[in-house]
């Protein structure tokens, strides 16, 4: 059943995606982002379930991952539109020294979505210079998309596989 709602979310996360680029507004932008924080949200959780760790562990943490989130949303000017992702590298960072069985899958995961953050960081500016031959117009955007998509079945495999020895 998770799988199923995992697999469910990505594809809202596509379709509002999609429908956020075709058409910026309230409202897809709500259909963009919210399938993000609901397969986050599921993705941490089903990942610290597999790890056994207490109610009262994985509760601060999913807590401190929503409050930073949404506090971080209300500064949307910081880091291009960024800064709402910020927590969550935070919480990768942090599971990659708590989670030792997948310490490298973390890493990797973290990694991978601290590049992303990183392009979809420029992404703005360097569209602002577009003008400048070394610019170009295309902008880094697609590489947040590419990226996050990869961090996305980094998720599914740490969510729906038990603990490994290294």
């Amino acid at each position: 059943m998770a799988m199923r709602l995992l697999i469910f979310l990505l594809m809202m996360i596509a379709v509002g995606s999609s429908l956020f680029h075709a058409s910026p507004g309230h409202v897809t932008h709500m259909l963009d982002i919210v399938p993000v924080c609901l397969f986050s949200l599921l993705a941490l959780w089903l990942c610290l379930a597999r790890y056994n760790w207490s109610r009262k562990k994985t509760g601060a943490l999913l807590v401190f991952w929503i409050a930073a989130t949404a506090v971080a949303s209300g500064w949307p000017e910081i880091l291009a539109h960024s800064l709402f992702y910020l927590p969550t590298l935070v919480v990768l960072v942090y599971l990659a020294f708590a989670l030792k069985p997948q310490r490298k899958t973390l890493a990797l995961l973290a990694m991978v979505f601290a590049t992303a953050l990183l392009f979809r960081a420029l992404d703005l500016p360097l569209c602002a210079l577009g003008d400048r031959p070394w610019a170009g117009d295309v902008g880094t955007h697609f590489l947040w998309h590419g990226l996050t998509a990869l961090a996305c079945v980094l998720c599914l495999h740490l969510a729906l596989n038990g603990p490994q020895e290294e």
